[in-house]
């Protein structure tokens, strides 16, 4: 919310609110605030109360919550990988659901190879459900070489995917691609609850092109710009 000097304002006027008996009802993802502003803290899940305790134990919870989450990822993605096929192309996963194309859009919906650096795009990841499965995780990556710069899937932010039919699309939508100029490989998947269970892993999706003028030997281009400011007074 603004730059630090208007932080400091917004904090000064919340604490002024607080020490004249208000309650405040703060909704954040930030740590920070949390911590700063809150004697007691809420943690939903899911549309379900997982935690109401002092700030310091939700976070704590949490904090323990989304490591156990993240290793459940990672050790479902290490488990697909190590099931390296016997001949190029044998698919990974038992295929209960299969990701059948993955495609790539612009902001207008139009079917792109490349966007440019800073721009939206749309991944869609076409699926055929082939046996019974319930709340099938879906996963996309955008690595260059080996080194995975975006790994986002369905679980996280608490969101769960309608039932799915026969046949479809889950949509992924990246409001900004903050990557730099290059050629990056897509990693796709589709998992069991809680990462039980790999469906479908495709550790080479697709391609993305990223075009743009900027370059930088960093791992991500943000929206930037320089300028020159006044010299503070003596």
């Amino acid at each position: 919310m603004g730059d630090a000097a208007f932080r400091q304002k917004c904090y000064e006027r919340l604490d002024a609110f607080r020490q004249a008996g208000c309650a405040i009802l703060l909704a954040s993802h930030s740590q920070a605030q949390i911590e700063r502003l809150c004697h007691r803290a809420l943690w939903l899940h899911e549309g379900r109360l997982r935690a109401d305790a002092p700030p310091e134990q939700v976070l704590a919870s949490y904090a323990a919550q989304m490591e156990q989450e993240r290793r459940q990822r990672s050790r479902a993605v290490r488990q697909a990988t190590s099931q390296a096929p016997a001949a190029a192309g044998e698919p990974i996963g038992t295929q209960a659901l299969q990701i059948t194309r993955v495609a790539l859009r612009d902001a207008t919906g139009q079917e792109v190879r490349a966007v440019y650096s800073g721009d939206q795009l749309l991944v869609d990841l076409h699926y055929v459900v082939r046996a019974t499965v319930a709340e099938p995780i879906f996963s996309l990556a955008i690595a260059r070489g080996q080194e995975e710069l975006v790994n986002l899937d369905t679980s996280r932010r608490g969101g769960r995917l309608p039932a799915l039919g026969e046949r479809g699309v889950v949509r992924l939508r990246l409001e900004r691609l903050d990557l730099p100029p290059g050629e990056y490989r897509l990693a796709a998947g589709a998992f069991a609850e809680q990462w039980s269970l790999t469906y479908d892993y495709q550790p080479r999706a697709g391609t993305l092109l990223v075009l743009g003028e900027g370059r930088t030997k960093g791992k991500l281009l943000p929206p930037h710009r320089w300028q020159v400011e006044p010299a503070p007074p003596a």
